[in-house]
């Protein structure tokens, strides 16, 4: 069995990862164009630079309104449950984003980014409050440097 300190370490290096990927939710209005040329060149025409641009603002959207269930959600389910439906909500997204090209679906793709990204934020800020309960301050810091 793992000691608290492997487990404390192990839910740092797993959240650093989770956001890192998360991370990629605000990046999407810089590829905007080159997504525009990739929909042109699978013949798709009828979506519009200002249609893709609204995408960005519906993920962030999500990523920012969301949090506040997500302790509700942790306390219901555990945090094992919550990060693999957050997971399953991840892959899903890119799925849809690479197998599919029509509008809706990348609005839904990316409020399911939203959604996956919104639900591992308090999570694993709990997981670390648990593990490294000294460090409460220094971990709330950071927490809403990365939210705010």
């Amino acid at each position: 069995m793992l000691n608290n300190k492997i487990k404390g370490i192990c839910s740092l290096v797993s959240a650093v990862f989770t956001h890192l990927i998360i991370g990629n939710a605000f990046t999407f209005g810089n590829f905007v164009y080159y997504y525009k040329s990739y929909l042109h060149y699978q013949g798709i025409d009828n979506i519009s630079i200002l249609d893709l641009l609204f995408v960005a603002p519906v993920s962030a959207a999500c990523l920012n309104i969301l949090p506040t269930v997500t302790g509700y959600l942790d306390n219901i389910f555990g945090i094992r449950i919550v990060t693999i439906i957050a997971s399953c909500c991840l892959l899903t997204s890119q799925i849809i984003i690479y197998f599919y090209t029509k509008y809706y679906l990348m609005i839904i793709a990316y409020i399911f980014f939203g959604f996956a990204g919104s639900i591992t934020y308090l999570p694993t800020l709990r997981n670390c409050w648990k593990y490294f309960p000294k460090k409460k301050e220094l971990f709330q810091e950071l927490y809403f440097q990365v939210v705010v």
